[in-house]
Parts: structure tokens; sequence; C-alpha cells
């Protein structure tokens, strides 16, 4: 991203990681969904994007495009806030509730489509709701910003949304399904987008443990897979490795 860019986003994960800090009031018994969230999913889409860059694809983003996702990592899950029932909606109506005088750095003409992003990371919500292609700034790929999105935040599977000691605090007052949650994230050590590859790389201790937030993976990829898939997105599946344990008995 350019400068201005790399400020707007600066301004704007510091003004709302407050908000972020409150999350869990709404949703207490998830795993992480906080600030850590949001830099993981931040973290990944810039790698995403260098490696998409490298080469001349339909997937290539601009600068702006790039701050649109990022701005959305930091807002999509504000909602949650306010209970995880249509968080995604939530999250939009926050978003038009504080405005630019809580939220900073969150250019005037990017707030339709950071909500459109937001609104659309849910499974829920069919992709093909999002406008393909609108003018700002150039010609923006919405559509392909949302379904990349929606992809990054289900790639946020590994052990540290599920800490064991917290677990171990808690696990008796969970009910089963958020247990197998926790214990499904627990046993992925790792997901990685490899170049010169088609296949997401997900790297797990114990593949049946795992196999519960996969098959949620699964499902979220196959939901926007048509529409990465025609803008030449490198990766159109997902391997799933084990590591071997230590054979010390």
């Amino acid at each position: 991203m350019n400068r201005q860019h790399e400020s707007w986003l600066g301004q704007l994960s510091f003004s709302v990681t407050p908000i972020l800090n409150y999350i869990h009031r709404g949703v207490p018994d998830y795993t992480i969904h906080g600030a850590d969230h949001c830099r993981e999913i931040e973290s990944l889409a810039r790698d995403i994007f260098k490696k998409c860059n490298s080469r001349t694809r339909r997937c290539n983003t601009s600068s702006y495009e790039e701050y649109l996702v990022l701005a959305s990592a930091w807002l999509h899950d504000l909602g949650n806030i306010l209970g995880r029932d249509k968080h995604n909606k939530t999250s939009c109506d926050i978003i038009d509730k504080l405005g630019t005088k809580y939220i900073w750095g969150l250019a005037p003409n990017a707030v339709e489509l950071v909500k459109w992003i937001c609104f659309a990371h849910a499974v829920n919500v069919p992709i093909e709701t999002v406008e393909e292609t609108v003018n700002v700034e150039g010609k923006v790929k919405l559509r392909f910003l949302a379904a990349l999105f929606r992809l990054l935040d289900a790639s946020d599977m590994a052990n540290r949304r599920a800490p064991l000691p917290v677990y171990e605090l808690i696990k008796d007052k969970l009910d089963e399904e958020t247990q197998k949650h926790w214990t499904s994230h627990q046993a992925i050590l790792d997901i990685s987008y490899p170049e010169d590859s088609e296949s997401i790389i997900i790297t797990v201790i114990d593949k049946a443990k795992a196999q519960f937030a996969v098959d949620i993976f699964n499902r979220k990829l196959a939901s926007v897979r048509n529409t990465l898939v025609s803008y030449e997105f490198p990766w159109r599946k997902f391997d799933l490795v084990q590591i071997e344990k230590v054979p010390i008995e």
C-alpha cells in the first residue's frame, strides 16, 4: 500500500482497538475474535497480496483495494460486542453509528465498500450479492475482495485462537459444540499459502481432532471458490498435512 493508505490503516486500527478489547463481552465462550484475530488476518492478507502481485493476474490488487481489505480486517467483527447473531450486519451498523468521529482513518469513499466486505464475510451471504466491480479510485474488484476476505477470515484457524491454558480454566463451562471449536483449533499448527502451488497447506498434529475446524474452512472456501478462480487466484484447494509424533513410546 502507499503511504497515505498505510497511514489511514494505522489510525483505523488504533481507534478501534479499545472496542475490540471488549468484543468478548458479547461472545464470552468463543475462541479469539479481538485485535489478535484482526492482526493475523492483516498479516496473512499482506503476504497473499505480495504473492499475487508478483505476477500479472486478474487478482492483482491496487493500493486502494488492499486498504479496503485491511480496513475490513479491523472492522468486520465489531458486531460481536453486541452478540454473535447477525454480527456481520451489526458490524455495518456500528460503522455507521460511530462514523469518522470514532473510527479514524476510514476514507469517506471507502465506507460503503468496506461495509459490503464486512457484511459478506458471513458464509450465509451469497457472494453473488456483492457487485462485481465499482468505479471508485479506478475499478475496484469488490466481489473478488469480499470473496478473498471471507477466505482470509476463515484462514485464522491455528491453535493461537484457542489458548490451552484458557481452555483448561473454562472447559467445564463450555457446551459440546463450543468444545469442538476449541479442541479442533488446538490441533492445527499453521495455515500457509505457498508460492507456485495451487494448494493451501493446513498443518496439523491430529487430523481427527482438526477435522471439525477444517470442515468449516472447506465450506467457506467452497462458497467463494468460483469467484476466486475467475480472478486467477493461485490457490484453488487445500491439503491437510499431519506432522508425525515423536516416537518416544
